[in-house]
């Protein structure tokens, strides 16, 4: 087999899953601040961990992980993408910005995507204008393919002013 070439790690001999595992024991040590900043209590302080504070901590830790592991995208973080995508330079942005507004449309139309804390997700009219100016741009010399552009762009604009279009995008 292979072995592990990376570094144990200084605290207790153990090689971190990543870099990332490595700063968070950094992390875990206690700072030591100047006495003039430190805020007097009532209660000692103990320097030693108690099983009552590392089971506060790993309470924290699984449910900074959950909140972090429930984090979904919004339209706002769609339409960044698509909006970078259509002001780049590159002959190939626009297919790009088109792919994000169609995996935008493939969220909308995915019925798992519903839940209490979040509202179903899917393009608005911000989305589309920004994918037709991207559009408009007109890059390349390809005539054929700005043709073809404009005609997908007159679809879209008739699709919006439908009344089968949702209200969030006319």
């Amino acid at each position: 087999g292979t072995t592990d070439k990376r570094k144990p790690d200084a605290a207790d001999g153990s090689v971190p899953d990543s870099p990332f595992a490595a700063l968070a024991k950094r992390n875990q040590s206690s700072v030591d601040f100047p006495a003039s900043s430190r805020i007097k209590s009532s209660t000692p302080y103990s320097s030693t961990p108690t099983k009552r504070n590392a089971t506060t901590s790993n309470n924290q830790r699984e449910n900074a992980a959950a909140i972090v592991r429930s984090l979904q995208p919004t339209v706002e973080c769609y339409n960044a993408i698509i909006e970078t995508w259509g002001n780049d330079k590159d002959l190939i942005s626009v297919v790009r910005s088109r792919r994000w507004l169609s995996k935008l449309e493939n969220e909308a139309k995915n019925t798992n995507n519903h839940s209490i804390l979040y509202s179903p997700l899917g393009p608005n009219a911000r989305s589309y204008d920004l994918y037709l100016q991207s559009c408009s741009r007109g890059l390349g010399k390809q005539h054929k393919r700005h043709k073809e552009r404009a005609e997908e762009a007159e679809q879209i604009l008739h699709y919006r002013m439908s009344s089968e279009a949702p209200l969030a995008i006319r």
